[in-house]
């Protein structure tokens, strides 16, 4: 699980958010089992964003993944119409996902329902990536289950150092 790379999620999470530009909005969520959509930052603009703490990200259970990016694609879209309405103009929306494992515990979206979002966001301009972790060749074939092209997937090894190089690929 993600629990023997917490160190380096974290290490990157907080390498992310500090190169991105200023008007950037940052949410980022946590998902398992325990809690399949647990906000640890949202929508704050990334000057100031908190680095987050070892202890706030805690990886455990099972992998809800259609249901954490159903709901971080809904959170999103609202948020966006909102700066949309308040700006005249719709923001860029880049939605990253980072999972060292197979969807095995959604309740709420199937992989049907998250593909129809993600197509639908898609053209609407938005960026959406996946990056498995440990996953070898297979995290295409689950990333292309719910609508992401090959292109915009990538697969990593298990080590700090790959995990932290997946994190800061999400916006290159």
């Amino acid at each position: 699980s993600m629990q023997q790379l917490r160190g380096a999620v974290v290490e990157g999470l907080n390498q992310l958010v500090a190169g991105l530009d200023a008007d950037t909005r940052v949410t980022i969520v946590q998902f398992d089992s325990e809690d399949p959509f647990e906000v640890l930052v949202d929508g704050i603009p990334a000057p100031e964003v908190l680095p987050i703490a070892y202890e706030q990200y805690e990886p455990r259970g099972s992998t809800p993944l259609f249901d954490a990016v159903g709901r971080a694609i809904g959170r999103a879209a609202g948020q966006a119409e909102a700066l949309k309405v308040l700006t005249g103009t719709a923001p860029a929306v880049v939605l990253g996902i980072l999972t060292d494992g197979f969807e095995n515990a959604s309740t709420e979206y199937s992989a049907d329902q998250v593909r129809t979002l993600i197509d639908h966001y898609r053209q609407e301009g938005w960026e959406i990536t996946y990056a498995g972790l440990g996953m070898g060749d297979a995290a295409f074939s689950e990333a292309a289950r719910i609508g992401i092209v090959s292109g915009s997937t990538a697969s990593y090894g298990r080590s700090d150092g790959d995990t932290r190089v997946a994190l800061l690929a999400m916006t290159a």
